[in-house]
């Protein structure tokens, strides 16, 4: 058994909080909550009207800067287990978590997770999936009530709505897990099925802000479980009352913010917290259990809103505690999330340290005792490298996106689906600016996911398309600029008709194109409303364009050949062009074809029996495109203008996936 404790205070109230609880046999009492009431703290800045009273903490840790890069991802889940969260407050609504997979009110456990109904996460203090705190008992603690929406809108109050302030991630997905009562006390065994239940649902980032006297195995193990599934554990420090000589953990340790003391890992990122001149807080613990720092005084943010409980205010302050400073590093890590998805706590945590501001020369007495420094999540930002700095192009392999730069060689994931199969990839845009679009498989269901060149999410939705159908959904192309028109190939294996077919960005509907024909290859247009389709077989390749109301346009034939891609954008002079590879008995050829005027350019490639690709790389100072033929076989390849003029050779390793 362990004794969880709080110590929380007021400058409303002449008194400081103590432990509530000593270690007793056959009781837990968590008194949760490193929190305590007092007073507040360019480049991008929201319209909140309560920004003005959240400034100095956010330009204490560079967050504006941060904002220049990104303002956060839906995709990126958080896990806040605390006393629950307000979740019908209007700055923090948006950003809740939604399960995907449960059926609202309907009193089954639809996704079988041992949850009925369990919409927005789940209340293990009463069992149910009520995930709001509770405001009804005599013996609720009014600050405890608070703590974690407070904390909810600290890791993500939605930004630039013109609402309250904002968070340090202005788009995210929160789990309220209510783990603690509103009285401050729980069950370190209740703390742990809640960390589980972050971890199967998707948690990129865990924030717990309450400390306990002694460590607990069940919670040590289940967080350890987390990590190694890729989830980033962030936890308060704890505070303790000033000038009675506590606060170091290497005397007096307290758990889960010492759980890897003695490892050669850095598993749990432990925050203590520092004023606004980034001098330790009088309250705060320090000692080497604490990796880093962040402001934990003048905090305003949400609060829990029942006013005919006493509950009057939305948004409040000032707060002070180490509490609020654990959620901005957790909501910092949720940050760097948005910009490289498939980074795990292996590389956020490194990188959140290395990129902290110095605070030494202001705790002259403290040195090795606030870890790293105190978070700048600017820099960690503007630090972190992306794969797409350059000229790249993208690939697909599972469920993960990759990219390769083409000037240095190097590639990585830029992005990871979770829990889905990546049926197709395309790109749209120049250098600079591309969206990737993919076409994902998750169980019976189709959606189409928008990225940006690094990664970042921007969208995505469901396909209106039935689950008991058995239509096969092969590839995804986007119409036009690719923002809100996109084409889907479906095939009937019954029928073996090919129908292409327009979705709108709330993924419904819009027409329909049936093809007949056996379609071998296809394409849609970058500048307007047209398809080119092959069709035929190894004696003769049939090239159409139509206009995408299913009047036919051009026509060419390519006899005697086998199509290995095509692709259709301007790769010389003006309007589009067609790209093809092809094989002719064993030589690859590449053939440029401009359908209005009848003209074309043919010429050989390589002699090559493997399987050939085409890849459109953005050329410098114009709106062409350049190709890039190559082979899944890897090697020294040459991009080359539509003209067949060389630009370049670049050398390329053997892929297994496929690029768009």
């Amino acid at each position: 058994m362990v004794i969880l404790y709080n110590c929380r205070n007021s400058i409303f109230m002449p008194k400081f909080y103590p432990i509530l609880a000593k270690k007793a046999t056959g009781i837990l009492v968590f008194a949760v909550l490193s929190a305590v009431l007092a007073n507040p703290a360019m480049a991008r800045v929201p319209n909140d009207p309560n920004y003005a009273d959240q400034e100095k903490m956010w330009n204490q840790i560079g967050a504006p800067a941060a904002w220049d890069v990104s303002v956060g991802s839906p995709v990126v889940v958080v896990a806040v287990i605390d006393t629950g969260a307000d979740t019908w407050h209007g700055d923090l609504d948006s950003n809740v978590w939604t399960n995907p997979y449960e059926i609202p009110d309907n009193s089954v456990d639809d996704d079988h997770n041992g949850y009925v109904d369990d919409i927005h996460g789940w209340n293990f203090v009463e069992n149910n999936n009520d995930v709001r705190t509770s405001v009804f008992d005599n013996n609720d603690d009014p600050e405890a009530v608070r703590h974690g929406t407070i904390i909810s809108g600290l890791i993500g109050a939605e930004g630039d709505n013109g609402t309250n302030g904002v968070g340090i991630n202005w788009r995210v997905k929160i789990i309220p897990l209510r783990a603690i009562e509103s009285s401050g006390s729980g069950l370190l065994s209740t703390v742990a099925r809640a960390v589980d239940y972050a971890v199967k649902n998707g948690a990129a980032v865990i924030s717990m802000s309450f400390v306990g006297d002694s460590g607990d195995p069940s919670l040590k193990e289940s967080l350890r479980r987390a990590y190694e599934k890729g989830v980033v554990i962030v936890t308060a420090a704890g505070n303790h009352t000033p000038g009675n000589g506590g606060g170091d953990l290497d005397k007096e340790p307290t758990y889960p913010a010492c759980f890897d003391k003695d490892d050669s890992e850095n598993w749990i990122l432990t925050v203590g917290a520092v004023d606004q001149n980034d001098r330790l807080s009088r309250f705060s613990n320090f000692g080497s259990c604490v990796d880093m720092v962040a402001p934990g005084e003048g905090i305003f943010s949400t609060e829990r809103y029942a006013p005919q409980f006493g509950y009057t205010k939305e948004f409040g302050g000032p707060w002070k505690g180490t509490s609020f400073a654990a959620p901005l590093v957790a909501g910092a890590a949720a940050l760097l999330k948005s910009i490289h998805p498939e980074w795990g706590p292996d590389q956020i945590i490194p990188s959140l340290l290395i990129t902290a501001d110095p605070v030494e020369t202001s705790n002259p007495t403290l040195i090795g005792k606030m870890g790293r420094g105190r978070l700048n999540i600017g820099k960690a930002m503007a630090l972190s490298p992306s794969i797409t700095s350059g000229e790249s192009v993208y690939y697909f392999k599972g469920n993960q996106v990759s990219g390769l730069n083409l000037e240095t060689g190097a590639s990585a994931m830029v992005a990871k689906v979770q829990e889905a199969r990546i049926v197709s990839l395309a790109v749209r845009g120049v250098r600079g600016g591309q969206t990737i679009t993919l076409l994902i498989k998750r169980g019976d269901f189709y959606y189409i996911r928008l990225l940006r060149e690094n990664g970042e999410f921007l969208n995505e939705f469901p396909l209106d398309i039935s689950v008991k159908t058995k239509i096969i959904l092969k590839r995804v192309e986007p119409l036009g600029d690719g923002s809100s028109r996109f084409i889907v190939e479906l095939f009937d294996p019954k029928t073996k008709f090919t129908t292409f077919r327009e979705f709108d960005t709330q993924g419904k509907k819009v027409k329909d194109f049936v093809v007949k024909a056996s379609v071998i290859g296809w394409a849609a247009s970058r500048t307007s409303d047209k398809l080119v389709i092959a069709t035929g077989d190894k004696k003769k390749i049939s090239l159409q364009e139509f206009a995408w109301d299913g009047n036919e346009k051009y026509a060419w034939t390519l006899p005697g050949v086998t199509l290995d891609d095509l692709k259709l954008a301007n790769v010389w002079g003006k309007g589009e062009q067609v790209v093809v590879l092809v094989h002719q008995g064993k030589e690859v050829r590449q053939m440029v074809i401009d359908l209005p005027s009848r003209s074309s350019r043919n010429e050989a490639v390589t002699a090559d029996k493997a399987s050939w690709k085409l890849v459109l790389v953005s050329s410098s100072g114009n709106d062409t495109m350049n190709i890039l033929p190559r082979s899944l076989a890897g090697g020294l390849f040459t991009i080359v203008t539509g003209k067949g003029k060389e630009v370049r050779q670049v050398e390329l390793p053997k892929f297994d996936g496929f690029f768009n």
